[in-house]
């Protein structure tokens, strides 16, 4: 009844973001998955065993050909502690009870923002019975 969230310093916006882990395809080959599973270790610690693909959207569609294919990663389990990300990153783990994720989007300090996908990807896994 948790999500694992990911708090990190953004240098462009210079503040802080409450954001879900994602990445890059870093790696030739790479599927979409692999880089989910990577991703959801490097930045929180946590390994998945179910990872369900969601309809993927478009990253600022007005201004980028960018697309964001996203998986709910469901039996988490924490394998590795201090997580602090690469040399670009400064990154807190937050394990979030799922009925505070709008209290925490409507009571943020002001050094902080808060991506508002994981407020969608929530309400997808509502809907596909994941939670």
């Amino acid at each position: 009844r948790e999500v694992v969230l990911i708090k990190n310093f953004r240098v462009p916006l210079e503040k802080y973001v409450i954001e879900i882990p994602a990445g890059l395809r870093d790696e030739p080959g790479e599927t979409p998955l692999e880089v989910a599973q990577r991703e959801l270790l490097e930045e929180s610690g946590y390994e998945g065993t179910s990872f369900v693909e969601v309809p993927a959207w478009p990253y600022r569609a007005g201004s980028s050909n960018g697309i964001i294919q996203a998986f709910i990663a469901t039996d988490v389990r924490k394998v590795k502690d201090n997580i602090t990300g690469d040399a670009m990153e400064d990154i807190t783990v937050m394990e979030v009870p799922l009925d505070g994720l709008l209290d925490l989007y409507f009571d943020l300090s002001e050094d902080t923002l808060f991506q508002p996908e994981i407020l969608a990807l929530y309400q997808m896994a509502r809907h596909l019975k994941l939670v």
